[in-house]
């Protein structure tokens, strides 16, 4: 069963030529620490390419220096969170780079897990997901991916999510990246924003999981995918030594001169 590609000529270019420019400008743009041996997983905003997609080539640039075969894509629902975890039901997904597969025997493995069966629909008109896979499409077309939606974000899910994700990564350790997809902080002024973001982001980077979560939790950092931020935070207390750095912050505002209501957005990376 393939994806059709949904939001392309929305959130992102129809074309694979102007796409591909827009990439190659992005990765070339993008300066990485030059110390990093190993990547486990990253941090990917999910907005519109046109505000998000410098910051998200932060995150791809470095997953493109690294050899791996399966991209498990961690991505909260934006339509619905009656269920807590569902593995996406689609074979293949078009995007106009190319097609890209789903490890359906890895899928498997995690689905078995205890993730919920939903309504397809839910996969195919998930945005979230979906701003992924040019990207990956783009580093490498034979890469194969998971995607796994949160439906209803909490801590519980995370910790599930994170003790089924730990076995099968310490499994094929060389073979698995994860990819934590989630904007940050939504509609307040660049001030504002910027202090918000600029608080979770410490707390990634020191990893620590209760005052990101309780701060999350009255309304002081916003993440509208905290689950899987949170998931790669607990992975890396798993496999350890890991450690969560910052790539690249930015906001909206930057592109839209609208510095009244911006959304914040964040490359980050789960190393060793």
């Amino acid at each position: 069963m393939i994806r059709k590609a949904v939001y392309a000529g929305s959130f992102y270019e129809a074309s694979p030529i102007i796409l591909k420019k827009q990439f190659d400008k992005w990765f070339s743009e993008a300066i990485l620490p030059n110390d990093i041996n190993k990547v486990q997983g990253v941090i990917c905003p999910h907005a519109g390419y046109v505000y998000s997609g410098a910051c998200a080539a932060y995150s791809y640039k470095l997953l493109s220096l690294q050899t791996f075969k399966t991209a498990i894509i961690i991505h909260p629902s934006h339509r619905g969170n009656h269920f807590s975890l569902s593995v996406s039901p689609y074979s293949e997904y078009e995007t106009p780079m190319g097609i890209l597969k789903q490890d359906i025997p890895l899928a498997d493995v995690i689905k078995s897990k205890g993730l919920q069966d939903i309504d397809a629909s839910y996969h195919q008109n998930e945005h979230s997901m979906e701003v992924q896979l040019p990207f990956l499409a783009y580093i490498n077309p034979e890469i194969k991916i998971v995607p796994v939606m949160i439906g209803n974000q909490t801590d519980e899910a995370s910790r599930q999510l994170a003790d089924i994700l730990v076995s099968v990564v310490n499994e094929k350790p060389d073979d698995i990246v994860i990819i934590a997809s989630t904007d940050l902080s939504h509609y307040h002024s660049a001030e504002e924003a910027s202090r918000m973001d600029r608080k979770l982001i410490e707390y990634v980077k020191s990893n620590d999981i209760k005052e990101l979560y309780n701060h999350l939790m009255h309304g002081k950092i916003e993440a509208c995918g905290f689950a899987g931020v949170l998931t790669l935070m607990l992975l890396a207390n798993m496999l350890k030594p890991e450690k969560m750095i910052e790539l690249n912050y930015t906001h909206s505002g930057y592109t839209s001169n609208d510095y009244a209501q911006v959304v914040g957005y964040l490359s980050a990376a789960l190393i060793s």
